[in-house]
């Protein structure tokens, strides 16, 4: 009897030891931390008002905690910075900013110790100028009772960069100098609106008086970066917008709109390359002022429908011939028997046409062979008179040349010269741009 009841009071305490709650074995312990540790760039703009920063000490671990977190400055973090760095940022002043509520406490279920602070970007600007890459800061240091500080990520420096509101042209930068580019024709309306956005890409409390202006030179360094040939669009073809347009206050943008009268344009390529010439009582971001509005003043596409080529074309490759260069599929090409130049193509239109402007797509297996080409027009086929040409870009895109204007029924394309290259001498697809007689 004495046996079964040892037995019966071992099975218990094997029973109760079996039955502990492991499951918060080997769980890492809590820890406070905070989340924009190191260095930490403030960028405002002296607007007339003061800015709002924040800081956030995160308490992490899966395991039930309390921690009393408190923020307070450390000049001993500014020193190791500078001397780790090779700085001398400078203790922002105490009349500089104000500090909000420092300790907070968090309980089993709080995560995160949100502290703000204000600070006026007009009272850094009245400061000493600092050396360039110094900054005035200030180093925050965040500690916990109750739960372990990380130490790693313990402090944030705020370095304090206010920069002079700048009013610019709010485009895409990337690539250069942005160009928007329109095309037009005598099928469009008369007047042709056209606008760009000019503002800033900060708060903005007060009126901004800026005039826009234009850049004659710009056309010229647009044609050399680019290989083009546009012509400065003329004052009298165009309304700008008045002289000391109001950016309001509250706003951050306003579209500056320009009128453009076709009537008064001949047929071409033209370009203002426009600029914010004055600005009070922003400055003005001396790159992102200027940006380029193209026009292409053209006529319609000639439809193709019946046309053929004629017989006196260049010798073609028997499964490329010439009438794939005006059957509206670019992944067609003509190709020519040799890869010697020159090589051309004479097409018949079967109708008179008064011709502006020819477009050429290239073959795309052989889009670097050709150099240059030529265009020549004729009214019955015996008498050719050359009417443009010039080089070709080594791209896939639609290229066109304007040419002096003539009345035709037949074109005629010729490559003059190819690259220094064996490939054969291919091209895709022809464009004719007129009106029918």
């Amino acid at each position: 009897m004495k046996y079964n009841r040892l037995a019966i009071l071992l099975s218990v305490l094997i029973l109760s030891w079996s039955c502990e709650d492991h499951r918060m074995d080997n769980l890492s312990e809590s820890k406070v931390y905070l989340t924009k540790s190191g260095i930490v760039q403030e960028i405002s703009f002296p607007i007339g008002e003061d800015y709002t920063a924040q800081l956030w000490a995160t308490k992490s671990g899966i395991l039930p905690s309390t921690a009393e977190v408190k923020y307070e400055l450390s000049s001993l973090f500014l020193d190791s910075i500078n001397a780790l760095n090779g700085t001398t940022h400078v203790l922002l002043p105490a009349q500089c900013y104000s500090m909000g509520t420092t300790n907070f406490t968090l309980g089993e279920s709080d995560q995160v110790a949100k502290f703000s602070f204000t600070y006026s970007p007009e009272k850094i600007k009245t400061l000493p100028v600092l050396p360039a890459g110094q900054f005035y800061a200030l180093p925050f240091k965040v500690t916990s009772v109750g739960v372990d500080v990380l130490t790693a990520k313990q402090y944030s420096l705020v370095l304090f960069d206010v920069r002079k509101p700048i009013l610019e042209m709010l485009l895409n930068y990337n690539t250069g100098i942005p160009m928007v580019l329109d095309t037009i024709d005598d099928n469009g309306a008369d007047m042709v609106s056209f606008s760009i956005p000019v503002g800033c890409r900060h708060d903005n409390n007060t009126n901004v008086s800026f005039t826009m202006g234009v850049d004659p030179a710009g056309v010229e360094a647009y044609n050399t970066a680019n290989g083009e040939d546009f012509q400065l669009l003329s004052a009298t073809s165009y309304t700008a917008p008045a002289a000391n347009t109001i950016l309001a206050k509250g706003s951050t943008s306003i579209n500056v709109q320009y009128q453009l009268d076709r009537k008064k344009l001949s047929l071409g390529k033209y370009l203002l390359p426009v600029v914010i010439s004055s600005a009070s009582p922003y400055e003005i971001d001396p790159v992102k002022k200027r940006a380029n509005f193209g026009f292409v003043y053209s006529d319609p596409k000639l439809d193709k429908t019946g046309w053929i080529q004629t017989a006196d074309c260049s010798p073609a490759n028997a499964a490329h011939l010439p009438d794939v260069l005006f059957d509206s599929n670019t992944s067609t090409y003509w190709q020519n028997a040799t890869s010697t130049v020159p090589a051309f193509v004479s097409i018949d239109m079967k109708k008179q046409a008064r011709i502006s402007e020819i477009g050429l797509y290239a073959a795309t297996a052989f889009f670097k062979t050709p150099k240059t080409v030529s265009f020549a027009t004729s009214a019955d086929n015996v008498t050719w008179t050359t009417v443009g040409g010039g080089n070709f870009k080594s791209i896939t895109q639609l290229q066109t040349w304007r040419l002096t204007p003539s009345v035709a029924r037949y074109v005629r394309m010729t490559i003059t010269e190819k690259n220094a290259t064996v490939l054969p001498i291919a091209m895709a697809e022809i464009e004719v741009f007129g009106k029918f007689q």
